[in-house]
């Protein structure tokens, strides 16, 4: 029996779907220092980073590294 047929199913609504994400806390700022990202399997970049890049800031700051 599926448990939407003994409990209300709240968690199906998108407006709570919604209000969840919207009550998330968003992380600490950190920096991570020398972070190693292998190109070959003899070639390293280090690179410092941030948790709030995003992929494409990221993918864009390894590519100036190059």
């Amino acid at each position: 029996m599926p448990i939407a047929c003994i409990n209300d199913p709240v968690n199906y609504e998108q407006n709570y779907q919604y209000q969840k994400l919207r009550d998330k806390v968003k992380p600490v700022n950190a920096d991570v220092k020398d972070v190693k990202i292998r190109l070959f399997p003899d070639k390293f970049v280090t690179t410092d980073v941030s948790n709030h890049l995003s992929i494409k800031e990221l993918k864009q700051l390894f590519l100036d590294k190059l």
